[in-house]
């Protein structure tokens, strides 16, 4: 699978959102994906571009027009384990 992405606002404190392209075996071609700063994907093209630059060109234009504000949480890079602590004593 190839993949691009373009993003912004980091340097202005403005939310990211990600426009990304993709391309896998079984639907060759170049789709945008925009997905939040969470990671979660918030639409995805049903059209197929013949370049990278053309789809990410086109995921960004469709980003601007949905003109939508992220109000998604990170996700956390880590699980806490204390729930695992102490629960094997002899």
């Amino acid at each position: 699978m190839g993949a691009a992405a373009a993003g912004g606002g980091a340097a202005t404190g403005e939310t990211i959102v990600h426009v990304m392209a993709l391309s896998t075996p079984s639907r060759p071609g170049w789709r945008w994906r925009i997905v939040n700063y969470a990671g979660e994907l918030v639409e995805e093209s049903r059209d197929v571009f013949g370049t990278i630059a053309i789809a990410v060109a086109e995921g960004t234009r469709r980003l601007e027009q949905m003109n939508t504000v992220d109000r998604s949480e990170p996700p956390r890079p880590y699980r806490s384990t204390s729930h695992l602590r102490g629960r094997w004593r002899v």
